[in-house]
């Protein structure tokens, strides 16, 4: 082995130190050895949440049962299909937000920066942690989800290897799908949030949008809904949406056949080349932007905190000096008020979305 190629895992053995001292760091005390007392209340905790994932495990079998036996529902491969898919949309659209404020926008981000390591080795950092909490917060909904589903199927032990598989893949596919248009997020964000008006506009016509959706959806049902009468009727339309949605669900399907015993090792093959490919693809469109993006956001946090200070200042030393009004203290402070919220971004977006 050359001085070159030891050199080279030299610096990958170091990078991978810093790694995992950032994810510690940003655990916080969670990972900390501490005295006998703190020892045992983490060993309770751990405790109470292997018992409540037992809990949960229980109840989801409960509940594939009573799907079975009393709704009629197949449980097949289609319904895993649709869940999976179903799933990963819903964890991608709800942690948008949350990865977008934790990536580029949160306080450590400027501790973090000072450290002696590299701006990529702390967004991957962000992203491995990221990845323990999905892994965690799967461990309370996917395996019992799939024990279950595995008990009230009768499956064999082939179908609880998989679920191994099963559980890092669809723990691991969001976050990085996520991490991708957390940067949409982040700029569409910034550039709505420099005009008011078209954010404000933006807002009402998104949540008129839901609400018209809504009531779309509410009148596709009957009035009455005779549940009893027509019992076999939505039973066959709940089963016709779980084959539609199964049939979107692409390389989900495949992981659903190799659950339930029909793949073979080109669909294992081609399920880990897109979970490869959906890793590579957001890590390497999320590094070139990152420290950018975290820049940015700390100049225009710094940028936001003089201008508001500015602004106090100068209402305090104008309502000093004003006269009182003609139209009344009431008038006065509302008139206040009502400019405050203009020019107030969050403020304005606040009062818009209280009203739905």
């Amino acid at each position: 082995m050359t001085e070159e190629k030891l050199s080279v895992l030299e610096r990958q053995k170091r990078s991978a130190a810093r790694i995992r001292t950032l994810v510690l760091m940003q655990m916080g005390d969670k990972l900390r050895r501490g005295s006998k007392q703190q020892r045992r209340r983490l060993i309770f905790r751990i405790f109470l949440q292997v018992l409540a994932a037992l809990c949960i495990t229980a109840a989801l079998t409960a509940v594939c049962f009573l799907v079975k036996s009393f709704f009629r529902i197949t449980l097949d491969r289609d319904l895993l299909a649709a869940l999976f898919l179903l799933t990963q949309v819903v964890s991608i659209v709800a942690n948008v937000g949350t990865i977008q404020s934790v990536l580029f926008a949160d306080k450590e981000n400027g501790m973090l920066l000072t450290f002696p390591c590299k701006f990529h080795e702390i967004a991957i950092s962000k992203l491995l942690l990221f990845l323990l909490r999905e892994l965690k917060k799967n461990c309370f909904f996917l395996i019992p989800f799939l024990v279950g589903f595995g008990i009230a199927t009768g499956r064999g032990v082939s179908f609880y290897l998989f679920t191994l598989l099963a559980y890092l893949l669809l723990s691991a596919t969001p976050i990085f799908v996520t991490c991708v248009l957390s940067i949409a997020f982040l700029y569409g964000k910034r550039w709505l949030q420099s005009r008011p008006v078209l954010y404000v506009i933006f807002l009402t016509a998104l949540f008129s949008g839901l609400f018209y959706v809504a009531f779309l959806l509410l009148g596709i049902l009957p009035n009455p809904l005779e549940l009893i009468q027509k019992y076999a009727s939505y039973i066959g339309s709940i089963e016709n949406a779980i084959d539609t949605v199964a049939g979107l669900s692409l390389h989900y399907g495949l992981l659903a056949n190799l659950l339930c015993g029909r793949g073979n090792v080109f669909n294992l093959i081609i399920i880990l080349a897109v979970t490869l490919v959906i890793i590579v693809a957001g890590v390497a469109i999320l590094l070139p932007f990152y420290f950018r993006a975290v820049s940015s956001s700390a100049e225009r946090s710094t940028k936001e905190k003089k201008v508001k200070r500015r602004y106090h200042a100068d209402s305090a030393l104008a309502e000093s000096r004003e006269k009182p009004s003609r139209f009344g203290l009431y008038k006065t402070f509302l008139h206040k008020e009502l400019i405050i919220t203009v020019r107030d971004v969050q403020k304005l977006s606040a009062t818009v979305t209280s009203f739905f």
